[in-house]
């Protein structure tokens, strides 16, 4: 039997109950789902359409196809060699070297993985000797304009998708899943862009147990894209971020076409497509 998982953080964002289905558990009952006003989400591979329908009889409803991509090396010009690791916040580290195991958003119940804001593509030999100096470590006084570029930089996330949630909360979540770096909740790495004394970007980071990379959130101010910052940072990270790296990993939608341009010009390739499913209990739909 299904047992759903709680996740309190999201439930607060919402201001309702809110919980994950588990993936890879026996099919959710009616009798299962919550009786108050709640959200409810899935994530379902591409290739599981009987469960996909099964939700959909319970009143799910398709809101996002989440992609996830990885890459062994990138390339062109960024070295599998990367250099020390940081080893404080004031580094743009969180913790000690003593990692913790990438779960899936709705284990850690901290946002959803890999979302990726609207980039313009550069070839990474088009960037600057600026532009590539201009990223460095997140430091705690970087927190308030990390989560305002946020708070503004998403709109194809699957809580702005999702016609039942209100863009202003959906920019709320986004603002707190970032903001979660600066208290320890969320993250092992933050590399931020700067221009012109400025954050312009972001570039949130977890390392997993495999020794992987995951580019956890990506946001770059709309005001400074089409500058190659997006690019830079993930070069900045690919550089400095491990010891020794295995590879990098990646989450974005569907939907967000510009940032699978990026990552397709930096090698990566898509390893895995699921659905995501959204339930509003209480809620006409």
């Amino acid at each position: 039997m299904a047992t759903l998982h709680q996740d309190i953080w999201l439930g607060n964002l919402l201001g309702c109950s809110a919980y994950h289905v588990p993936a890879d558990t026996e099919p959710l009952l009616l009798d299962q789902l919550p009786s108050g006003p709640a959200f409810v989400d899935a994530k379902v591979g591409v290739n599981q359409l009987q469960r996909v329908h099964h939700l959909e009889q319970l009143g799910f409803r398709l809101v996002d196809t989440n992609l996830q991509l990885s890459v062994e090396q990138i390339s062109p010009g960024i070295s599998h060699f990367c250099g020390p690791h940081p080893q404080s916040l004031s580094q743009g580290r969180r913790g000690t070297l003593n990692l913790t195991l990438l779960l899936p958003f709705w284990e850690k119940g901290l946002g959803d993985e890999g979302q990726s804001c609207q980039i313009e593509i550069d070839p990474i030999s088009s960037l600057s000797e600026e532009t590539l100096k201009a990223c460095r470590w997140a430091t705690p006084e970087d927190e308030a304009e990390v989560t305002a570029i946020a708070a503004q930089s998403f709109t194809v996330s699957r809580f702005h998708l999702d016609p039942q949630i209100p863009n202003a909360i959906a920019n709320q979540i986004k603002a707190a899943w970032a903001r979660n770096f600066f208290i320890g909740q969320r993250g092992d790495w933050m590399v931020v862009a700067v221009v012109q004394g400025k954050v312009a970007g972001f570039l949130q980071l977890l390392q997993s147990q495999a020794n992987a990379l995951i580019l956890d959130l990506l946001a770059v101010d709309p005001n400074y894209r089409g500058q190659g910052l997006g690019r830079s940072m993930i070069t900045y990270a690919a550089h400095h971020c491990l010891q020794s790296l295995r590879k990098i990993q990646v989450g974005t939608q569907v939907a967000n076409i510009p940032a699978l341009n990026l990552y397709k010009s930096l090698g990566f390739q898509v390893e895995q497509a699921s659905y995501v499913l959204h339930l509003h209990v209480g809620v006409s739909q």
